[in-house]
């Protein structure tokens, strides 16, 4: 047993230790407040996700165009005085946030207390029924029903997941009232302020074990970087996983950017120390890179 003084000299300690936890704690939330309100707006939001290089500045200035609604939304629910369903506003901004970059969405979502929609809701938003641009999802459908079918004969279909770029003719035209021509990533926006597409990102898959192939999306653009590439191909692969389909290839043209694409996906397409295969975003299996000469 402790003697008095003894207890007296480590009860003084604790309550040392003590003190300079709760001042730590103090600090943090004052740093916390302060992070806070630095990054209470939207804007303010933009500007330190381009100072940590988590958005580009194509990306910067299409998220521009969209402020006056998802800045009232965001801070509306941030003080708790708004719930249930997103506004399409909002749902936009989400879509063409998480199209850009996952990490500044993931950043962004974190620090506005989950304002935004989770990854998974917003994952679900990038389908579409009617020929618009985004995952088609009478494909994916059709996928997931030869998946069962090929299941219920002991088999798996194993797919090769193709991507090519097509230039279109930049210009904008009105169809059933609505205004078309702009970059589109199924956020469905119609502003002047908006860069006009000239390229159709198109994704296709090809069965390696049948004799059938599918597109499965598209999204109109004004030129992506590898790092936005890198982020619609790991989302084509994890829809084709729910589909049951085993994807085990990527083929795309041997251009410059596509090669920085294999480099963020987790390959090394270098003359030194070539490596062809890279992890698949779900089950880390390897995916290989075939180039399209």
């Amino acid at each position: 047993m402790n003697s008095p003084t003894k207890a007296c000299k480590l009860l003084s300690i604790a309550q040392s230790q003590q003190k300079k936890l709760k001042m730590k704690i103090k600090n943090a939330e004052r740093k916390t407040k302060r992070l806070e309100k630095k990054l209470f707006t939207l804007k303010e939001m933009l500007s330190d996700l381009k100072k940590k290089r988590l958005a580009t500045e194509p990306a910067a200035n299409v998220l521009k165009t969209m402020f006056d609604g998802p800045d009232l939304e965001m801070l509306l629910r941030a003080s708790g005085l708004k719930k249930g369903k997103y506004a399409p506003e909002l749902r936009n901004f989400a879509l063409t946030l998480h199209f850009y970059s996952k990490k500044a969405y993931v950043y962004m979502r974190k620090v506005f207390k989950t304002c935004l929609p989770h990854t998974s809701t917003v994952k679900k938003c990038y389908q579409v029924v009617d020929g618009s641009p985004g995952f088609t999802k009478e494909a994916l459908e059709m996928l997931k029903c030869k998946a069962v079918e090929a299941s219920q004969r002991n088999r798996q279909i194993v797919c090769c997941l193709i991507i090519d770029e097509m230039s279109i003719r930049r210009q904008t035209e009105l169809d059933n009232g609505k205004l078309c021509g702009y970059i589109d990533y199924v956020t469905d926006l119609e502003s002047p302020e908006l860069p006009i597409s000239n390229n159709a990102l198109t994704f296709m898959v090809n069965a390696v074990n049948g004799n059938w192939k599918i597109p499965i999306a598209y999204f109109l653009i004004d030129g992506l970087n590898a790092i936005e590439r890198t982020n619609l191909i790991k989302k084509a692969l994890e829809y084709l996983h729910e589909t049951g389909i085993k994807g085990v290839a990527l083929t795309f043209d041997g251009l410059l950017c596509n090669f920085k694409v294999g480099n963020e996906l987790g390959a090394r397409l270098e003359a030194v120390n070539l490596k062809s295969t890279f992890p698949h975003p779900i089950t880390g299996e390897d995916v290989c890179i075939f180039l399209d000469p």
